[in-house]
């Protein structure tokens, strides 16, 4: 660990002007320093979201900056991040970020503004290197317990919402039972290929008493 001082502040040594080596290994830890590295982050502001191409957030990391004497200041927000959604093709899983998310963004080693405008091949914008206005928002961490979500339980999958599931598609396969707590409602005819059961009553098989005709038959038994 660097000795500090307030003769040697930072992350300056006693060491590195004692030698050619310690000289050339302080101007290397410098520029280390001055490298934007991959961070944990929170968003800020959030474009773009929903049934769109991927958007962009706001970040502002959650490290302070620090001088050479230790003192500590707030980073300023980084603007227009690419962020990551699960897609392949024309299929996607959209589960676009919030503001007041934390998450970790990775620093690309040159400037990709240009290939972000055009969302395809460009060369570099400029000769920017590992900037953190390069950044690309890859994932969530340190959140809190989600209120919606899809579980995958190890032995089930669990789906929770406080709104609507709606599945649009052209149809609906089930190869398993179903059973509900709740009303069925259906806009179409339900067709039941072997039986439909009321009760215990059989909508296939059920008989009807009859006293006399003319007249009405009695309810099924």
């Amino acid at each position: 660990m660097a000795i500090q001082n307030m003769t040697y502040p930072g992350f300056q040594t006693r060491q590195d002007g004692g030698s050619d080596f310690g000289s050339v290994e302080a101007v290397g830890r410098r520029l280390l320093a001055m490298m934007g590295a991959d961070t944990p982050v929170r968003v800020v502001a959030v474009n773009g979201v929903g049934l769109n191409p991927v958007g962009f957030v706001d970040v502002q990391p959650l490290v302070h900056m620090q001088d050479a004497l230790g003192r500590s200041m707030a980073h300023g927000v980084i603007h227009n991040v690419p962020y990551v959604r699960m897609q392949g093709g024309k299929s996607a899983v959209i589960c676009d970020p919030c503001v007041g998310d934390l998450g970790a963004v990775i620093i690309c080693g040159r400037d990709i503004s240009a290939a972000k405008a055009s969302r395809a091949p460009a060369a570099p914008g400029s000769f920017r290197i590992h900037d953190m206005a390069d950044a690309i928002y890859v994932a969530p961490i340190l959140n809190a317990t989600p209120e919606e979500y899809i579980w995958l339980t190890g032995n089930g999958v669990r789906v929770k919402t406080a709104g609507t599931f709606t599945v649009d598609a052209a149809g609906m396969q089930i190869n398993c039972p179903v059973s509900t707590t709740g009303d069925i409602t259906a806009g179409g005819t339900i067709t039941g290929r072997t039986d439909v059961v009321a009760g215990t009553v059989s909508g296939r098989s059920h008989t009807h008493p009859v006293t006399g005709a003319p007249g009405t038959t009695g309810a099924p038994i």
